[in-house]
Formats: structure tokens, sequence, C-alpha cells
């Protein structure tokens, strides 16, 4: 699949914009986390337990957004390397409806219902 230049750049745009989304999330969220002071007195030990759990949210989203990075920088890449639009599996082109509605999709369909 040969991608004209505007389609590339559209890709590429909105790849960009979702992972800045999501670069500004992550720091934001993490501002959020509010985990006392705990050198001036000891924490409550109900304190200590929302502080945990809020912690493992946390891991949990933080989790789930890295992975959703490290999709975007890796078609980011593919962009870069000429190779967008192919798939790593089977090295069949890509479906523009598939990449339009996942833009960072590394598989083609076939090879996505098959994982």
């Amino acid at each position: 699949m040969r991608f004209k230049k505007e389609e590339l750049s559209h890709f590429e745009d909105e790849l960009n914009d979702e992972k800045m989304e999501i670069e500004n999330n992550l720091k934001a969220y993490e501002k959020e986390l509010d985990f006392g002071d705990d050198a001036e007195s000891k924490d409550s030990f109900e304190e200590e337990t929302d502080e945990a759990e809020e912690t493992a949210t946390y891991l949990g989203v933080k989790d789930a957004l890295d992975k959703r990075l490290e999709a975007i920088e890796g078609a980011l890449m593919r962009i870069k390397n000429g190779k967008y639009g192919i798939c790593e599996n089977c090295g069949k082109e890509i479906d523009l409806k598939v990449l339009e509605a996942e833009p960072d999709s590394a598989l083609c369909l076939e090879c996505k219902k098959k994982s």
C-alpha cells in the first residue's frame, strides 16, 4: 500500500496528538496522587489503605497507557521507516479501514482475528 503524502501526514498527526494527550494525562494523574506527609506523623490505617488503593489504580492505568504509548511509538517508527500499513505478522497490507479505526495497528484484520 502506497500512501499519499497527505494520508501519511494525517496518520502521523493523529498518532502524535494521541501520544501527547496520553503523556499529559499521565502527568496530570501523577500530580493528583495524594500521599500525605509521613514525615510529621504516622498515617492512619484508613489513609494508608486509601493510598495503597490509589497507587494500585494508578499503576494499572499507567501500565495500560504505557502499552498504548508503545504501540503509538511503534506506528510512528513504521511511518518513519516506510513500513507503515504492512502487517508485522504476515507482511500483507493493512486495510485502510483498519488504520482509520486504529492508526497504531501493526496487524492486518486476519492476523488480529488469529491473536
